[in-house]
């Protein structure tokens, strides 16, 4: 009993650690950026090579993951390769341009990491005979990590004026996560694995196309969601104490719904769970558009329970049970790819033409927009996903 549970618990704190590292330093990098004197511009050109080079990188290295079957090799890689660029970027007086080359390299080492880990703890449960949709039983120890992370994060940025400071606590985490990563059963040896006929399969699917396209739109929210909402509550007069009740309630939903993920797949399923998301997340960014009450506004934010963690979870079931089973990586890093990758280039070019003339309210309704056309695509899908 003691050895079928111990790679669950390493999967648990490695979901921990390496979202806690995230959340430690994603949300403070513009921060950062800025204390290092570079423009607005600047900045906003080196945010936007973390989803480009995670769009580009995130499928081949799925790719070769599925073709050689060594997907949990690959992520030891993968997280040893990002500790150290995060290391040389935390520690090294850089100009622009320097910062740019590393970010490009950090990202595109960390870009498979999800798919890989997602795909690992799938695999996992069922080869220890258990049901796959507990997976977000796993999964939410990442959510409490990115909370634990987010919370030292800003205590450390606003206590300290090194602009690296937080980096380097994200450093702490990911240096344990990798060494978590060293620690998990290696898989048995396999034969190279025919991907190209299951990649056809896989791509003429009829329930894709609009899946992808829904899951760039919804993700276009979520992105928009991420970076804006502390600014638009700001904007409204808001004292930072709002914000962060806002995001705690949103985690905090988020952890409840991977805890019982189970039993909503059960009786919804996954691709109706996918179009739920889709039209909660139209209400919200409608209604968070709108509100300015500030308990009703962070009140609000508890529907982030279902407009990211059901869907997530209800993306990775979905491609459990549809994808071919030799491209199962490739397929689960298409909800990164899409989501973060084309999903946040949309934001960011949301942002660029909407914040000055029409302020973070009109972000958020252009998210609203999305998310309906994404819930349309969702029932689209739904339609054509095999019964």
């Amino acid at each position: 009993m003691a050895r079928a549970v111990r790679p669950r618990l390493l999967l648990s704190a490695l979901y921990l650690a390496d979202l806690a590292g995230v959340g430690a330093w994603l949300p403070f990098l513009a921060v950062a950026l800025d204390r290092k004197g570079i423009s607005g511009a600047g900045i906003g050109g080196l945010l936007a090579i973390i989803p480009v080079a995670r769009m580009l990188s995130a499928p081949l290295w799925s790719l070769v993951a599925d073709r050689t079957r060594s997907g949990r090799a690959l992520l030891r890689l993968a997280t040893g390769g990002s500790l150290l660029a995060a290391v040389a970027l935390a520690a090294l007086p850089l100009p622009p341009w320097g910062i740019g080359v590393l970010l490009l390299v950090f990202s595109t080492l960390r870009s498979p990491i999800a798919p890989l880990v997602d795909t690992t703890a799938v695999k996992i449960i069922t080869d220890e005979g258990g049901d796959p949709q507990d997976y977000g039983r796993l999964r939410m120890w990442g959510t409490v990590g990115f909370l634990l992370g987010s919370a030292a994060g800003s205590m450390l940025m606003a206590a300290s004026p090194l602009a690296g400071s937080a980096l380097w606590l994200a450093v702490a985490a990911w240096t344990t996560s990798t060494a978590l990563a060293f620690l998990l059963p290696a898989a048995p040896a396999a034969a190279p694995a025919p991907v190209w006929p299951a990649l056809r399969r896989l791509a003429v699917s009829p329930f894709l196309g609009p899946l992808l396209l829904a899951l760039c739109l919804h993700g276009m929210g979520l992105t928009v969601y991420d970076t804006t909402l502390a600014m638009h509550m700001e904007g409204l007069g808001l004292a930072g104490g709002w914000v962060a009740t806002a995001l705690t309630l949103g985690l905090l939903a988020e952890i409840a719904v991977m805890w019982w993920g189970r039993h909503l797949l059960r009786r919804l399923g996954p691709f109706r769970m996918l179009t739920v998301a889709g039209a909660t997340g139209a209400l919200r960014w409608g209604l968070t558009a709108v509100v300015t009450t500030p308990a009703l506004l962070a009140g609000l934010q508890l529907l982030h329970g279902v407009v990211y963690a059901v869907f997530w979870l209800a993306g990775v079931e979905a491609m459990r049970r549809h994808a071919p089973e030799e491209v199962r990586v490739s397929a689960q890093s298409l909800l990164t790819t899409t989501a973060y990758g084309v999903g946040s280039l949309l934001s960011a070019a949301a942002v660029g033409a909407l914040l000055e003339p029409l302020g973070t309210s009109g972000l958020f309704g252009a998210a609203a927009l999305a998310s309906l056309l994404a819930t349309a695509g969702l029932l689209r899908a739904q339609h054509q996903a095999p019964r």
